[in-house]
């Protein structure tokens, strides 16, 4: 059954990112080379808002009708998302210990954000439609679920907004 972290990072002022840790006996979660789920479930959100936030920053070149190929290319995007993470973190993001939770973690939303940009290629680089649909929120979305697909229920990562946010 998974455990829920008490820990919620606002993800610009709409959204809040929780992330549930699955507790796994063949596997504990923290040894001396593994971080807490509250390090863990952080560096993610983290991750993930900065990979969102590469897509915020380029809405307006997303919605450009006027031109075809943007440039936003998986291997760009992740790029963004690591140098966003450097400055949301004040470190750049860590190489983790080869087989822990970290790294399965950390591999599995690179891998995210890489799929749900190379699937939206078309939809980005049409020309002629400012209007796409591919929002912030649209992108966060695809990544967690992606992300929790390939974790295979290990760690699951949900998008939801504070009660008072909600309509």
């Amino acid at each position: 059954m998974p455990r829920i972290l008490n820990i919620a990072r606002r993800q610009c002022a709409r959204a809040t990112l929780l992330m549930m840790l699955c507790a796994s006996v063949a596997s504990p979660l923290a040894t001396a080379a593994e971080l807490t789920q509250e390090e863990l479930a952080s560096q993610l959100t983290t991750l993930m808002r900065s990979g969102r936030l590469v897509i915020s920053d380029n809405q307006n070149l997303i919605s450009d009708a006027t031109k075809g190929d943007k440039g936003l290319s998986p291997d760009k995007v992740i790029a963004g998302a690591k140098e966003n993470y450097k400055k949301s973190a004040g470190k750049a993001l860590p190489a983790p210990a080869p087989g822990t939770l970290e790294e399965r973690c950390q591999k599995a939303m690179l891998e995210s954000i890489a799929e749900v940009m190379a699937k939206n290629q078309d939809l980005i680089n049409e020309k002629g439609k400012a209007y796409k649909g591919f929002l912030p929120a649209v992108f966060a979305r695809q990544v967690a679920e992606s992300f929790t697909k390939k974790m295979k229920g290990e760690v699951l990562v949900k998008l939801t907004a504070p009660k008072e946010l909600i309509r």
